[in-house]
């Protein structure tokens, strides 16, 4: 028995969390540094463990045994991918099909329309980018100011970076980046990698959806953290997200995560918000197991690394 499927439990429901698979040997000193990508051969190796020891399940179907109360068939788990990744659909999708194992995409929908990066994206690959990366003192954001040179200070910088703006409500992440790009003098340096950083399209999401293994969700529209916007802000967010994924899939959207899916990332007007649209479920990043006791709009998760 593996790590992951150790995380499998005879009567509950585990979720499982990915970003994206890429090609063995594809490698990044910093955009990656995270492993939010992983390699083609260690997913193979995650889903075949799992799916030897556990019962996959589609995600509408699990959600039904949650609201009938029925127990599960032993094991049962579902993967999920978070953001919309390309690399779902030409790395991950073939592995998943061999092994007969269903899935849900969790779609930003900037992210697809406008073939946009996030925020923490832009920021690693400019990071990257540099020799040197030299922050001066700003009273908005003074937790990043230093000089930093070395692989290891970089990282650090990254990392102090995602716990501030992850954490700081008074933060845009969107309005950082610009801020990060324009004072370390990297505003042209993002040429996207088609690997690590093409979205699903739209007409690809229109023909991915009818794939009998594959579901989509919702994931905001330009992945703000919703639990830091205001009413109108977060009806903007989920409104157009739905809105478009409608419109490209032909189909009700009823499941769907939260960007950063922390316990801030979310409150109570997020959840009435979502059900006005239809939305049944939403999924966190809480670690734990799922059973009939768990709220539709608190699934938990756990993340592959």
């Amino acid at each position: 028995m593996g790590y992951y499927s150790n995380l499998l439990q005879q009567d509950y429901l585990t979720l499982f969390l990915f970003h994206g698979v890429i090609p063995v040997g594809y490698n990044s000193l910093l955009q990656n540094y995270n492993r939010k990508h992983l390699s083609d051969v260690y997913f193979e190796d995650v889903i075949k463990e799992i799916r030897v020891s556990g019962t996959p399940l589609h995600f509408s179907d699990a959600i039904n045994y949650l609201k009938r109360g029925s127990p599960f068939p032993p094991n049962a788990f579902v993967v999920t991918f978070d953001d919309g990744f390309q690399n779902n659909v030409d790395f991950a999708l073939p592995i998943l099909e061999k092994y007969e194992v269903p899935s849900i995409i969790y779609v930003t929908t900037i992210f697809s329309a406008e073939q946009n990066s996030s925020w923490i994206d832009i920021i690693e690959y400019a990071t990257e980018s540099l020799d040197i990366v030299e922050i001066p003192y700003s009273p908005l954001y003074p937790f990043c100011q230093g000089t930093y040179r070395s692989l290891e200070e970089k990282r650090f910088l990254l990392d102090l970076i995602r716990n501030e703006v992850k954490s700081n409500p008074n933060i845009d992440p969107i309005t950082f980046a610009d801020y990060f790009r324009n004072v370390t003098d990297s505003m042209n340096a993002y040429p996207q990698s088609p690997i690590l950083d093409q979205k699903i399209s739209p007409e690809v999401l229109t023909k991915l959806v009818k794939h009998p293994l594959v579901e989509i969700g919702g994931h905001s529209h330009t992945h703000r953290i919703l639990g830091f916007l205001s009413s109108e802000e977060q009806q903007y967010e989920i409104s157009s997200s739905i809105a478009l994924l409608r419109k490209w899939t032909n189909q009700d959207v009823l499941h769907y995560s939260y960007p950063e899916g922390t316990p801030n990332s979310y409150n109570k007007k997020t959840i009435d918000i979502l059900r006005s649209h239809g939305i049944v479920t939403a999924s966190t990043t809480d670690k734990g197991y799922n059973s009939v006791e768990t709220d539709l709009f608190q699934l938990r998760r756990y993340t592959v690394t």
